[in-house]
Formats: structure tokens, C-alpha cells, sequence
């Protein structure tokens, strides 16, 4: 009994401190993409957030930290329920159309944060060394879903695994997305779609669509 009544404030603490930090990154994520990640001083991002300047930096080290807790809380809310459904998946259809859900979750809802780290990097080393991180996180993914194709026997005969490889990275890349949605104008199911479509065309044998 003791040890529950002194854990109570203990998950007080924890909660709290959890509500602190979302509140943190969610006026973050609104400022920077109002006004820019250079422009947004963290006196103000401290105000519009209800939370003391030094409360920021015990959270997140830095004003980069916050950009880098932006991609964290991106990558566990977006990224890790369809990712952890992939790895578990055995049809390699099945698998390629889980990961054109994983690319339009991670682009339709977190894009914005994307680019502002994007912008970002090209004047913070630290910043930029966390998305040098985050594009090796996605090559090694996509990765391991080609090397499991491979050693089922289903990529397309004639196609190596490192050509294989090169052309899922290249379908599932920023740029493509950006075209296609932001210029071309399609919608995000249209984007998921087509690239189920193309990567079963592309890295499979034949087999019905």
C-alpha cells in the first residue's frame, strides 16, 4: 500500500510533464509553420505554449531539440502503429501496400514538420545530422521490406535486390510525393494508390492488382 501511495505523485509528475511537452510541440509546430522555425523567438514560443523559456530548454535542450521533438512525436504517432503491421505482414502485396499507407500517413499528416526541418538543416548542423538520421531510418526500412521480398522468392525475375531497393526509395522519396500532390494535384488517396500500384508493377512478378 505504501509503495502505490507514493507512486501516485510520481504519475502526477510524469503526467504533467508529458501534457508539457505536447503542449510545447503543438504551439510549435503552429508557429514555425506561421511564422518560420528561424523567425519564432522561444520567448514567445514559452507564452503562446503557458510554460516558463527555461521550462523549454529543461525539456528539450535546445530550440533544435524542439524541432527534433517534432519529428519524434511524428514518428511515434504516424510512423510506428503501420510500421510495427508491416514487419509483421507475410503477403508481399499485403506489405507493399502497407508501406504506401506508412508514406502518405507520414506525408498527409506530417509534411509540414518535414520541410521545417528540412529548411532548417541547411543552417543547424544539429538539425541536419537528425534528418540525415531520419533519411537513413527510411533507406534501412525500405530496405528490409525489399530483403524479406527477396528472400521469399517474390521480386520480379531479373531484378536485383539492390536495384529493387533503389527503386522503392525512389518511388517513396519526398520528391515524388511533391509532385504528384502539391503540383500535380492529386489527392492522398490517389497518391497511396498509385504508388501501391507502382511498387507491386515494379518489384513483384506478376501477380493480380
Amino acid at each position: 500500500m505504501r509503495q502505490d501511495v507514493n507512486s501516485t505523485p510520481q504519475r502526477l509528475r510524469q503526467r504533467h510533464a508529458e501534457l508539457t511537452r505536447r503542449a510545447i510541440l503543438d504551439t510549435a509546430r503552429r508557429l514555425f509553420t506561421e511564422d518560420g522555425y528561424a523567425t519564432t523567438p522561444i520567448r514567445k514560443l514559452a507564452e503562446q505554449a503557458g510554460v516558463a523559456v527555461p521550462t523549454i530548454y529543461a525539456t528539450f535542450g535546445s530550440k533544435p531539440g524542439v524541432l527534433m521533438g517534432l519529428l519524434d512525436l511524428m514518428d511515434t504517432e504516424l510512423v510506428e502503429p503501420i510500421a510495427q503491421r508491416l514487419m509483421q505482414a507475410d503477403d508481399p502485396g499485403d506489405m507493399l501496400d502497407l508501406m504506401s499507407a506508412l508514406e502518405r500517413q507520414g506525408r498527409e499528416a506530417g509534411a509540414d514538420v518535414l520541410r521545417l526541418v528540412m529548411q532548417a538543416a541547411a543552417s543547424e548542423p544539429e538539425v541536419a545530422r537528425v534528418l540525415e538520421e531520419g533519411f537513413d531510418r527510411h533507406r534501412d526500412g525500405v530496405a528490409r521490406v525489399c530483403e524479406r521480398l527477396d528472400k521469399g522468392g517474390h521480386l520480379r525475375r531479373g531484378l536485383t535486390l539492390q536495384d529493387a531497393t533503389a527503386t522503392a526509395l525512389a518511388l517513396t522519396s519526398m520528391e515524388v510525393y511533391d509532385e504528384v500532390v502539391r503540383h500535380q494535384g492529386w489527392s492522398h488517396d490517389q497518391y497511396q494508390n498509385w504508388l501501391a500500384r507502382t511498387l507491386r508493377h515494379a518489384l513483384l512478378d506478376k501477380r493480380p492488382i
